[in-house]
């Protein structure tokens, strides 16, 4: 009977040994896209201020505004909100209320943030459902 314990410890600490693995090579990739991330929505940033500089200057100067600024700015500026809060997710930087986590005791803090993320989960799983249908109906 001990032995069968024992190997089923084992077969345990294996699962829990693969499943660390896993969620840790998960979090590297997912920190190496956000960064990628970050680096396209501050481009973003640059190329905005560059056609919006540019516009302006051709507008009043040159009297030859730029074609299509405005459409340009608004697809960049979901590029760059986007990409700052896949980058804010990593790094842990959003804007929590936190006088009321703190008075929770430790377990009770990581399933309010595990409640949390499943929420976010739901949520940004049932938005790119939607946004893929109205993507397809458009083309």
């Amino acid at each position: 009977m001990l032995k069968g314990n024992k190997e089923a410890q084992s077969a345990r600490n294996d699962f829990v040994f693969w499943l660390g693995l896993i969620g840790r090579n998960f979090r590297s990739v997912i920190r190496h896209a956000s960064l990628v991330f970050a680096f396209i929505a501050s481009l973003a940033i640059v190329v905005m201020a560059l056609i919006g500089g540019a516009d302006v200057f051709g507008t009043k100067v040159l009297n030859i505004p730029v074609a299509g600024t405005f459409e340009i700015t608004e697809t960049l500026m979901v590029v760059l909100v986007f990409g700052g809060l896949a980058y804010a997710q990593v790094l842990k930087r959003h804007v929590r209320v936190e006088f009321l986590i703190r008075l929770l005791p430790a377990k009770g803090r990581v399933l309010l943030e595990l409640l949390g993320l499943l929420i976010a989960d739901v949520y940004f799983t049932l938005l790119t459902w939607r946004c893929y249908l109205l993507f397809l109906k458009s083309w």
